[in-house]
This record gives C-alpha cells, sequence and structure tokens, in this order.
C-alpha cells in the first residue's frame, strides 16, 4: 500500500456510517477518524498512538462504501502493528496484508473448492 493512499479521503464519512462499532461503542470514533485522519496526526507525530485501533474489528464494511477507495481498514490494521508492544500475531500479520494475502491465496482457491465438494470433507466441517 502506498505509504500516502490515505491522502484520496475525501472526509464524506460514509466509513463512519456503515462501520458497525462506531454506532454502538462511544469509544470508537469511526473509521475516519482511526485511519485516514489519524494517519495524518501520527505521520506528524510519529509516538502519537490513539486507543481507538483497537476498537476496529476489521470488518472491511468501510472500504466497501468508501467512494474514494481508500483501504481504511488496512490503514487501521498497520498503525495497529506499528504502535503494537508486542510481536504481531500470525493472524494480526495476515489481517494488516488483505491485498497481498488475497494474491497468494487465489491460486489455492480451485483446489479448496474441489475439496470441500467431497462428502467425507463436508462432514468434517459441520
Amino acid at each position: 500500500m502506498n505509504d500516502t493512499q490515505f491522502e484520496s479521503c475525501i472526509k464524506c464519512t460514509v466509513c463512519t456510517t456503515v462501520c458497525p462499532v462506531s454506532g454502538v461503542d462511544p469509544r470508537y470514533p469511526g473509521p475516519k477518524q482511526a485511519g485516514p485522519d489519524g494517519e495524518r496526526l501520527r505521520l506528524k507525530d510519529g509516538a502519537l498512538y490513539d486507543e481507538a485501533l483497537k476498537y476496529c474489528i476489521n470488518c472491511k464494511r468501510c472500504e466497501v462504501a468508501c467512494p474514494s477507495d481508500v483501504k481504511i481498514g488496512d490503514i487501521i490494521q498497520r498503525a495497529r502493528a506499528r504502535y503494537s508492544t508486542q510481536k504481531p500475531t500470525l493472524r494480526d500479520a495476515i489481517l494488516s496484508h488483505t491485498d497481498l494475502m488475497g494474491s497468494l491465496s487465489t491460486p489455492f482457491a480451485p483446489v479448496v473448492n474441489a475439496a470441500t465438494a467431497l462428502k467425507p470433507v463436508r462432514r468434517l466441517l459441520d
């Protein structure tokens, strides 16, 4: 991801209206403030950490709704990984690089689809 990709944000707050967390948790100001707006502040002050980062559930609804195609979820996950006091878990590493993981896993889709079509595998998964 381009480090200045957040500059495409037009501050329309569509992302905040579709966010399932910002509507129910007053501690989370929404993806716009934790993502693009927060990133602008974090670039000015590298020590700045916003507690709001931990409330994002990474559902990516904000990215789907964004008219400027800003990867808000990726911005938040990368900031979360950057400011983590402990080594990021495999889960967090995968979630912060969703485009890469999607590209790497695409060739395996036919194999996975064929395997899940088998009755024994379906029974095991159920």
